[in-house]
């Protein structure tokens, strides 16, 4: 079935370096659709949810606190907690997730 997925992700400076991240994901799942093999009979449906996750973060960045000149060494690291809040259906399990992330800026002409 088709998927429609709808993200939010609200920043918040606490100072130079740091900062607090907000997230929200809202998934809508149609059902899928079975074609039976012999013709004549109705398809059969099924699989379709809606699931809600939410989750907080921090983040660390040396672009975002160098203001106007690039950093020695520009980097992002980003730990969060997302987990699951909401679904329509027994299908969608209660599960969350710590993401790590961490980004390299380079430079690649000079």
């Amino acid at each position: 079935g088709d998927i429609i997925v709808g993200e939010v992700t609200p920043r918040f400076l606490i100072g130079r370096y740091f900062g607090a991240d907000a997230h929200y994901a809202v998934i809508v799942r149609a059902d899928d659709e079975y074609s039976p093999l012999t013709s004549g009979e109705a398809p059969l449906q099924r699989g379709g949810y809606t699931e809600q996750r939410v989750g907080l973060g921090i983040t660390y960045s040396t672009l975002r606190g160098a203001r106007s000149r690039v950093p020695r060494v520009p980097v992002e690291l980003s730990i969060a907690h997302i987990e699951t809040i909401a679904g329509s259906s027994a299908i969608v399990p209660r599960a969350s997730r710590q993401q790590i992330e961490l980004r390299l800026y380079y430079q690649v002409y000079r």
